[in-house]
């Protein structure tokens, strides 16, 4: 099964509109930078030190480096898809 790319915006989308395999580019991108993670996992109080300590990372850590707060991510990831499924409409309903 060949997945479907979708290049439009598709505001106001329902969880049972999505198809499996479905895969959606948005028109925002982001680089992130070691300093967007460790000013991240301070501005949350995150002092796990395989998101804020090079030295320990490289020791402890699989990658050999420090690693991206997953709630960094997972907060990036829902801010990107905002403009494409609400509409850019607060809480992506558009009578609110």
């Amino acid at each position: 099964m060949q997945d479907e790319i979708r290049d439009t915006p598709m505001p106001g989308r329902y969880y049972d509109d999505f198809q499996l395999g479905e895969v959606i580019r948005h028109a925002l991108g982001r680089t992130l930078t070691e300093m967007d993670n460790v000013l991240f996992s301070a501005l949350t109080m995150n002092t796990q030190p395989l998101h804020i300590n090079e030295d320990y990372a490289q020791k402890h850590s699989e990658f050999g480096r420090r690693i991206v707060n997953g709630i960094f991510t997972l907060g990036l990831a829902v801010g990107i898809t905002v403009p494409d499924l609400t509409g850019g409409h607060p809480g992506g309903e558009p009578g609110l």
